[in-house]
């Protein structure tokens, strides 16, 4: 008995072996729905109000810890 060649071999699932994972994973992706234009400008506005709080609370606590020393 003899092995199959590699390009017909196949995997648990039943797939061929030399199947696209980029390929499957791309129409899986293309089936969920993505964001819509206002959706993703609404997300960016939150992520940047937040990146410019932690930012402001960053320079208060050193701030803070600053004159807490020199006090």
């Amino acid at each position: 008995m003899t092995d199959p060649p590699d390009n017909e071999a196949s995997t648990p699932s039943g797939e061929p072996a030399d199947a696209d994972p980029v390929r499957d994973y791309l129409k899986i992706v293309s089936e969920i729905p993505g964001l819509s234009v206002e959706q993703e400008a609404g997300l960016a506005q939150r992520i940047e109000a937040g990146l410019a709080a932690e930012a402001t609370l960053a320079a208060r606590s050193w701030t803070w810890s600053r004159k807490a020393t020199w006090a």
